[in-house]
């Protein structure tokens, strides 16, 4: 990360937050190069590059299966990856072997509504698909997917976060207009602090135990920088009961200052609710994992 800056931005980090903030939203040294590539700060300075726009372009991609889907292409780890069909490749062929049609599945972290709209595909007209999705920058963009695809019959759309209980959320939120390059990186604010260029979204926060919800629950997408395991502690009758299949992003950083815990303390969180973990190998199911260190990974539990 050091490296990146003084190579790509010719200067040193401005701060060890703006370090952890960049490890937090960088899952590889692609997501790192392509984020540096894309900034204002790296176009300013090299102006006869051919990277990335920083400017706003919202466009209808086709990546798969004839979905539709709204992006925004100064979206770069999301949008732009959604555009050129090459969005968490695993991530997706996984989905594909898991939900069946008639399902009913819940997208906790919808986003701009990749998952989203392609589970919708997946359980078809018999099944159900429950989006969470608090952020109205994303927001704009997934009703719109929603309605293109003609889904408003299989997909309930709630504006909210998920949490431990219920009340109002307050997520810490960079823009895309403000250079954040990530649509899905905003959390939950347990501190007053707030990074530069930041700014605070309220919404609604939901607990899963108190929804009326399509039951039973077959399958959870969560990723919700940090906060999943508030979400699990909200939704522990449900596991229980349903023991759906679930894929979680585990991102060690966001997990510590959101839920206070860690990756192994979240592990032996869900061992207690009856799941384990396994390894995302491929698209397909791996070793179990018993231990995570210093992780951003996406992980099934089952």
């Amino acid at each position: 990360m050091v490296w990146a800056y003084r190579l790509l931005l010719n200067r040193e980090p401005e701060s060890p937050e703006a370090i952890a903030q960049h490890l937090a939203a960088c899952g590889s040294v692609e997501q790192l190069r392509n984020g540096f590539l894309a900034s204002s700060e790296f176009r300013a300075n090299n102006p006869l590059h051919p990277g990335f726009t920083p400017e706003s372009t919202v466009v209808l991609a086709e990546p798969c299966d004839g979905l539709r889907v709204f992006v925004d292409l100064s979206d770069v780890s999301i949008g732009l990856n959604v555009a050129r069909g090459v969005y968490e490749p695993h991530e997706t062929a996984f989905v594909r072997s898991i939900v069946k049609p008639g399902d009913s599945v819940l997208d906790v972290g919808a986003n701009i509504g990749f998952f989203t709209t392609l589970m919708a595909s997946l359980v078809g007209p018999d099944g159900n698909v429950v989006a969470f999705e608090p952020v109205p920058q994303n927001l704009r963009l997934l009703r719109r997917t929603i309605v293109e695809n003609g889904f408003e019959d299989r997909i309930r759309l709630l504006e909210a976060a998920v949490g431990e209980e219920p009340g109002e959320a307050h997520l810490i939120h960079l823009p895309l207009e403000a250079g954040a390059l990530n649509s899905g990186g905003s959390y939950l604010q347990q501190d007053r602090k707030i990074p530069e260029k930041h700014e605070i979204v309220t919404a609604p926060l939901l607990k899963l135990d108190e929804l009326d919800l399509p039951r039973p629950v077959r399958f959870i997408k969560i990723d919700i920088e940090g906060a999943e395991p508030l979400a699990f502690r909200g939704g522990r009758e449900l596991l229980r009961a349903d023991k759906p299949t679930i894929l979680c992003e585990i991102n060690s950083i966001q997990l510590e200052r959101v839920a206070n815990t860690n990756a192994n303390a979240f592990l032996s969180e869900m061992r207690d609710l009856g799941y384990e973990c396994i390894e995302l190998a491929e698209g397909r199911l791996g070793r179990t994992i018993t231990q995570l260190d210093d992780a951003l990974v996406n992980v099934v539990f089952r």
